[in-house]
């Protein structure tokens, strides 16, 4: 445990996302990397909560349906293991999150020695300017990672995610959504967020990842470099949270495709020869 003024000496990394890019693998990667501390649960969710935005998620039930998962799905064991019982205090432990204050005292309480502490959670990158400035009370050496997939295959993916939940959602009906307006577009609308993200903390303090050059021993050097801390050897091979559902077709992905045009135009004016060329193909 550490006094919650220390932490104003060391460095605030935030990851913001996007959904569906790559999270869960460097979030999985800086759990273990043993000079950041990471916090015990991956989607703290705590920003989006004390911040309007656009996504209608109140994090409460987010945590309630995680909850849910670990104590009714898959024919849970009774009592519940040691590793599943701790996840459950964990998750329980968030909802004294309320305030800036108790926020830094989630972390002050478990943070050993690491000079890096902080946290991945993908809905932050919903939040506006006022919003990620709301970070910097927590600790003025504010990092924020943020990883860009090309937008059609992120679309796909988060389709297939919210299969998982909502089987009954025909793809048609998920193409002919996509509107600047809905959730999953905006989403993908990595300009936004970049404009907010610079504005708040300016362009040195926002490190922008392409999901394409992510699983890459360079890139992973480049953010410890970023972070402060040692490079630690990652596992580029390692699968975190990939799920099968049913297939896209060939033609609905070049529909979706055509309803992110705007998006491909706006990268394409911001980052030019550097965008992957997978998203002009």
């Amino acid at each position: 445990m550490q006094d919650k003024e220390t932490l104003r000496e060391r460095i605030f990394f935030v990851g913001v996302g996007a959904m569906k890019s790559g999270t869960s693998w460097l979030s999985d990667y800086l759990t273990r990397h043993p000079e950041v501390y990471h916090s015990p649960i991956k989607e703290v969710n705590f920003f989006n909560q004390i911040s309007p935005n656009q996504l209608e998620i109140e994090p409460s039930i987010f945590r309630l349906q995680r909850m849910t998962r670990i104590l009714l799905d898959k024919e849970p064991e009774y009592p519940p293991s040691k590793f599943a019982y701790r996840k459950l205090q964990q998750l329980a432990n968030l909802t004294r999150v309320t305030d800036i204050e108790s926020y830094r005292g989630y972390f002050a309480n478990s943070i050993g020695s690491e000079q890096t502490f902080g946290e991945f959670s993908p809905n932050y990158s919903a939040l506006d300017e006022t919003g990620f400035r709301k970070m910097l009370e927590v600790n003025g050496d504010v990092r924020i990672l943020y990883i860009m997939r090309d937008p059609t295959d992120r679309v796909c993916s988060h389709i297939r995610h919210i299969w998982r939940i909502k089987p009954e959602l025909g793809i048609e009906e998920a193409i002919s959504n996509l509107g600047e307006d809905n959730e999953v577009y905006f989403r993908t609308d990595y300009g936004k967020t970049i404009d907010c993200l610079h504005k708040a903390f300016g362009t040195n303090r926002v490190m922008l990842i392409f999901y394409d050059n992510l699983f890459n021993e360079n890139t992973i050097s480049s953010v410890c470099n970023f972070l402060g801390v040692s490079y630690f050897s990652p596992e580029i091979s390692k699968k975190v949270h990939t799920a099968k559902t049913r297939d896209i077709e060939d033609d609905q992905k070049l529909r979706i495709r055509e309803m992110l045009s705007g998006i491909y135009v706006d990268m394409n004016q911001r980052f030019g020869k550097n965008l992957p060329s997978y998203w002009n193909r």
